[in-house]
């Protein structure tokens, strides 16, 4: 700061802390108290926006679900309108309602959700062991047909399901995570 006055030089300027400087009472009122510094959260710790990201897990949940159903129906709809009947009335090794496919859309986005959320809360790089965790969860949903399915066309029909619902919850859940999450800067 510099000095307005060239003759007084620096020695009659001082700097007052908050605490030093306290405004004039009026009689018979107390002096305000000094309040405590707050508290800011870890520099390490991730703060998570818990009603965002609740809705967006829900929201994510909501959309598995409604695309299993339309994903489901549309391959019911191809099964039952081929007079070849070349794949078969039975896909992923059982019959397929598409109601069951919705469930399992909504109930693999919640689940997912909530190990997001785990990791948020606990691992150093949440977003890296979700995406690689769910990822392999979903690599072994789309091989797994393959293995026990008497047909090949209904493993292959089972597993592109798998995929569909797989990426869809894995880049919304993503993108649910960076937006509502905020993460510490890096140094």
């Amino acid at each position: 700061m510099s000095n307005r006055y060239p003759d007084d030089g620096d020695r009659h300027t001082q700097a007052y802390s908050q605490d030093q400087w306290q405004q004039p009472q009026a009689p018979g009122q107390q002096a305000p108290r000094p309040q405590a510094p707050r508290q800011a959260p870890p520099q390490n710790t991730v703060v998570v926006n818990n009603q965002q990201f609740i809705a967006g897990v829900l929201a994510t949940a909501l959309v598995a679900a409604v695309g299993g159903f339309v994903v489901a129906a549309i391959i019911k709809a191809l099964y039952t309108n081929n007079t070849d009947n070349q794949f078969g009335t039975i896909w992923g090794g059982a019959p397929q309602d598409v109601w069951m496919t919705a469930l399992i859309g909504g109930v693999g986005a919640l689940v997912a959700g909530g190990l997001l959320w785990v990791f948020l809360t606990l691992t150093p790089s949440p977003m890296t062991f979700f995406q690689w965790i769910v990822g392999l969860c979903v690599f072994a949903a789309v091989v797994l047909p393959f293995l026990n399915s008497g047909s090949w066309q209904g493993a292959l029909i089972t597993g592109l399901v798998n995929a569909f619902l797989g990426a869809l919850v894995i880049s919304l859940l993503t993108t649910v995570g960076r937006k509502t999450a905020h993460f510490p800067s890096q140094r």
